[in-house]
């Protein structure tokens, strides 16, 4: 059934996903872009109401034939929403919607809650939430580390460590590298082990192209299901809404 290779999806967070583009550089626009200092979130990203619109097409392979199985399609909208509590923690919620289509004709509605902390001098991930296919997966942080409000190209860290709610041990880390033109390519990685023997199950890259500001351009994802025979590759596309 499809719902068994996709139910592992994080859906399209606002870091998520999804960044192609920023284009070629030379040497010195490359020397240049490595001396910016990068916002890692947007200017108002923690402000209710904040929002943006991302237009998504994706692919699934099998890993073994590169044969192409599927194709999905996702109209995502990302809204900030007002200060909540999650896991009796206070919490500023970022909500992402969206009906993901299918080759076949059919589609799902989705959703994907992250969950900060509200003070940017310690901002913490502490956790998401994924409705999908109506069945939702939950994660609560087991160890978190501070977000950093700027970086540098080469700069790189750990989010934090969670479990889901079936069980599922959850690492997230991320990294800056230099995407030329005065732009950075932002990489949110997610990867999902299995609590019973910690194998790789699912591995998720979610890129963003962004400018010095925080601005996402444009975004991109691959993930791979190591827990499926075959093993199976989705990548996804995403440009901005106007």
């Amino acid at each position: 059934m499809k719902y068994i290779h996709i139910v592992t999806i994080l859906l399209f967070t606002a870091f998520n996903v999804i960044g192609c583009g920023g284009g070629g550089s030379t040497d010195s626009q490359s020397s240049a872009t490595s001396n910016l200092e990068f916002k890692f979130f947007p200017p108002g990203f923690f402000v209710a109401g904040y929002r943006e619109e991302f237009n998504f097409t994706g692919t699934r392979q099998r890993t073994d034939t590169n044969e192409q199985t599927d194709t999905f399609t996702n109209a995502s909208v990302i809204v900030t929403q007002p200060e909540g509590v999650y896991d009796l923690t206070s919490v500023i919620p970022i909500l992402d919607t969206g009906e993901i289509g299918f080759s076949d004709g059919t589609n799902t509605p989705a959703s994907f809650t992250q969950n900060y902390t509200l003070f940017a001098n310690d901002r913490r991930y502490i956790g998401d939430t994924t409705i999908l296919f109506g069945i939702t997966t939950t994660t609560t942080a087991t160890s978190t580390s501070p977000i950093p409000e700027t970086v540098n190209i080469g700069d790189s860290g750990e989010v934090g460590r969670y479990q889901d709610n079936f069980g599922q041990i959850i690492v997230i880390t991320w990294n800056i590298e230099d995407a030329g033109n005065d732009q950075a390519q932002f990489t949110w990685t997610t990867r999902t082990r299995s609590a019973v023997d910690n194998s790789l199950l699912v591995e998720r890259e979610d890129i963003s192209i962004i400018d010095v500001n925080g601005n996402r351009l444009s975004k991109s994802a691959r993930i791979e299901f190591f827990n499926l025979a075959p093993s199976l590759l989705d990548n996804w596309i995403g440009v901005k809404a106007p």
